[in-house]
């Protein structure tokens, strides 16, 4: 029996990722990601059960798609790039379609979908499953899964009760703290205490990695202080250790603020990371 053929969406239904129109199947699958819990309740004096169902929240969609290219095509939208800056001449030359979806996949881009088909929602998806095959010698069908997400850093925190840890008070009121503001409170002060200079290998540092210094590192690298590249040691990755390129970027930092310049991560850095944030 032959395989039915995939329909194709008309040319007035438009499905956008990150400002290039895709050709996708109609029968494309969408599911909502709910969060219900499900508790088993016992009534002991009727000798019965029964499944107590909480709703907690909704967080997100899946989308898993067929898209259909052809060779000739180009792309057309954003040269949209990773957090850690992807490759930078990626979009310098003309690409197909398939090759940036299959570049998205590889390299974790955020998908910001926008589309007119109902069943669908808009908002920003990462690629989590991805395939790709010729089923013709012009066409391209990519299979992908997209599940949407936010940035917690990005977003104010939520709580099921009136006042919680978390909360600070402002004329005697209760404001939510953003996700930001709340892992930057919670940052503790350290300073460098291993010997590495800027040509030692990260690899020997004798210094503890902690998820501390991690936080430290990624605000460092969000405000323009920690590079991603160096000449002598090549990629600095945020390894939470606080070690000679953690120590320069904070006393760059401290210049810049009219701090005392030590290297410290302390309370006026703190501050600073704050300012930068938007949390004050």
């Amino acid at each position: 029996m032959a395989k039915q053929k995939t329909k194709i969406i008309p040319i007035n239904i438009y499905f956008k990722i990150n400002g290039h129109p895709f050709r996708i199947g109609l029968d494309a699958k969408t599911t909502s990601d709910l969060n219900i819990k499900q508790n088993k309740m016992f009534v002991a004096k009727e000798s019965w059960g029964y499944t107590d169902l909480q709703w907690s929240n909704f967080t997100g969609e899946e989308l898993q798609l067929d898209i259909y290219t052809r060779i000739s095509e180009s792309y057309t939208g954003d040269p949209v790039q990773p957090s850690w800056g992807g490759v930078k001449s990626f979009y310098n030359t003309t690409r197909t379609p398939h090759s940036v979806l299959k570049y998205w996949a590889q390299e974790g881009c955020p998908c910001n979908v926008l589309t007119n088909l109902q069943s669908y929602e808009s908002g920003v998806y990462m690629i989590t499953e991805f395939s790709q095959s010729s089923p013709t010698y012009d066409i391209v069908h990519t299979e992908l899964t997209l599940r949407q997400y936010e940035k917690p850093e990005n977003i104010t925190q939520t709580y099921w009760k009136p006042v919680e840890p978390g909360k600070t008070v402002i004329n005697n009121k209760t404001a939510k703290l953003s996700g930001t503001a709340l892992e930057i409170s919670k940052l503790e002060f350290c300073e460098q205490k291993c010997n590495c200079t800027e040509k030692s290998n990260p690899q020997e540092c004798t210094a503890a990695a902690s998820t501390n210094v991690a936080t430290i590192q990624k605000y460092l690298r969000l405000f323009g202080y920690l590079p991603i590249y160096s000449r002598t040691i090549g990629r600095i990755e945020i390894s939470g250790r606080f070690c000679y390129h953690t120590t320069q970027a904070i006393k760059q930092l401290q210049q810049d603020y009219g701090l005392t310049v030590n290297g410290k991560f302390n309370k006026e850095v703190k501050d600073v990371f704050s300012k930068l944030s938007g949390s004050v």
